[in-house]
């Protein structure tokens, strides 16, 4: 059982490194500054190891929000604990499907990293309203330019 709990700080570990990695690898390519101080070289490397860093970073906060919700359950009781697991899955199911979108929003993926290759990617507005709709913000201000938004997808 002991092994059960120290798996998601390990995973989180992991992920932290990796994302701080990758994002520091993206600092050392100019990343940050105007385009017209960048390196011209680098402009190929670095968004390839950008979209690690980004998938790395939300996974890294998924998996500390767990973490933290896994400890509100050994303190919780009765219908807290319930509230806590519905958190527990509606942000799991949420940032998979965010995760997801960012490997899936091109096709083929080396796409996202490279202009040049042929294929098609999902236009970025659709993919904030989709955002948004998955979070529930559209849903909560239901008028008729959100109800149009809705029935588009």
């Amino acid at each position: 059982m002991k092994q059960e709990h120290e798996a998601y700080p390990r995973q989180l570990q992991v992920s932290l490194v990796t994302s701080a990695g990758t994002t520091s690898a993206c600092v050392a390519l100019d990343y940050g500054k105007n385009w017209y101080d960048m390196n011209p070289a680098y402009m190929p490397k670095m968004p390839f190891i950008a979209a690690f860093a980004g998938f790395f970073s939300v996974l890294a906060a998924t998996l500390s929000k767990l973490s933290f919700a896994t400890t509100l359950l050994r303190l919780c009781r009765g219908w807290s604990k319930i509230v806590v697991w519905v958190i527990i899955g509606t942000l799991s199911l949420i940032m998979t499907v965010t995760m997801m979108f960012m490997w899936l929003k091109c096709h083929p993926v080396s796409k996202i990293w490279d202009d040049s290759v042929e294929g098609s990617c999902i236009d970025p507005a659709k993919i904030v309203i989709l955002y948004q709709w998955s979070a529930g913000k559209r849903l909560l201000r239901p008028n008729h330019e959100s109800l149009t938004t809705l029935g588009r997808y």
